[in-house]
């Protein structure tokens, strides 16, 4: 692996769905075939559901958001 993940902001995705999770993903196998890894943040509720149905938690792993982040400081 990479020494940083490429970290991925999903904030602007809107009203993600099917299709967002199959470029992530597809993100992620392209950052994975180059050593590095990737770290989804800001993700929405929904965003979370889609990637729990699809059953990928473990490949789309989610940092904490950057008011969760802030809050800890």
């Amino acid at each position: 692996m990479g020494h940083n993940p490429v970290t991925v902001d999903c904030a602007a995705f809107g009203q993600p769905d099917l299709a967002a999770v199959d470029a992530l993903l597809r993100l992620r196998l392209m950052l994975k075939r180059a050593g590095e890894d990737v770290v989804l943040e800001n993700t929405c509720p929904r965003l979370r559901e889609l990637i729990s149905l699809v059953g990928v938690q473990e490949a789309l792993g989610s940092a904490p958001s950057l008011e969760a982040r802030r809050q800890t400081e």
